[in-house]
């Protein structure tokens, strides 16, 4: 009887484990890019068609694989890990959802845009990692975009697009790190 128990727990274990690891990044343990996806499928059918508040900025290390060239693979490791500590606290006051969606792309999840570039700003504040003592510390560059749910995303997916899109543009425009939707 005692073995049936042991291998039911086991068995329990095993499942929690393995749906842990389907949704979570292995290497920050933030929610991964399908754990963001049902986020957002959640907050679009809770609104029922109504009028949507919320935001998705996708934050990306601009020089990511650069530190990873000129500094290896572990240093690149290890600026991940501590963005994804800093955005997660930083976040989580705010009542934001984040993920790591790719590489060095991490997703913030905003359900109110009252105040979003302010929310923003100071959560790019916050992700400022110091450049370190010497030249063996990489200086990281940030860039971010973003686009509210009233900005012509009838779902999650065109939110997503939405939000790369300003990506990409707040990417190639070194004046301009934060970068909106901009529907016209």
């Amino acid at each position: 009887h005692q073995a049936l128990v042991d291998t039911s727990g086991s068995l329990l274990l095993a499942e929690r484990t393995a749906a842990y690891q389907a949704n979570h990044d292995e290497l920050t343990g933030l929610p991964n890019a399908r754990q963001l996806r049902a986020r957002l499928v959640e907050h679009y059918a809770a609104a029922r068609g109504m009028p949507q508040d919320g935001a998705l900025a996708l934050i990306k290390v601009e020089n990511l694989k650069g530190i990873n060239s000129i500094f290896g693979s572990l240093v690149g490791d290890s600026v991940v890990q501590r963005i994804a500590l800093r955005l997660r606290a930083c976040a989580e006051q705010n009542a934001c959802h984040v993920a790591r969606v790719q590489s060095g792309t991490f997703a913030v999840f905003f359900p109110h845009t009252h105040v979003l570039e302010t929310q923003l700003q100071r959560l790019l504040e916050c992700l400022e990692l110091p450049s370190g003592e010497g030249e063996s510390s990489p200086n990281v560059h940030l860039c971010a975009g973003y686009a509210r749910c009233a900005d012509g995303a009838d779902d999650a997916s065109a939110l997503y697009q939405c939000a790369e899109f300003a990506l990409t543009y707040s990417d190639t425009a070194n004046y301009q790190p934060v970068r909106g939707y901009d529907v016209d």
